[in-house]
């Protein structure tokens, strides 16, 4: 189930954010005021483009604030036409 979208800004990365080795912070994101569903986040995924595009570029996991999840909140419940706001998003690439 679709909670609701948050944008990232143009250009996600680099200017609008802090890029050191093997690790890139997103600018800040716009957040999504009018929820579309209610429930608990459990993944996440991020497309190029227009909302509806078909093939997310990434995605991963979600929930409560504890090391072991690829983006965290400090709550996960989501309720229908209120706010989702994302403090931080952090993109880490392994070495190669």
């Amino acid at each position: 189930t679709l909670l609701g979208t948050c944008t990232f800004p143009n250009p996600a990365f680099g200017a609008g954010g802090a890029s050191v080795d093997g690790r890139a912070d997103a600018g800040t994101i716009v957040s999504d005021t009018d929820a579309d569903a209610s429930g608990t986040a459990q993944f996440f995924r991020c497309y190029q483009g227009a909302a509806g595009d078909t093939a997310p570029e990434c995605q991963g996991t979600a929930g409560v604030d504890s090391g072991t999840f690829d983006l965290e909140f400090d709550n996960p419940v989501i309720v229908a036409t209120g706010t989702i706001a994302i403090s931080q998003f952090r993109l880490t690439m392994p070495e190669q």
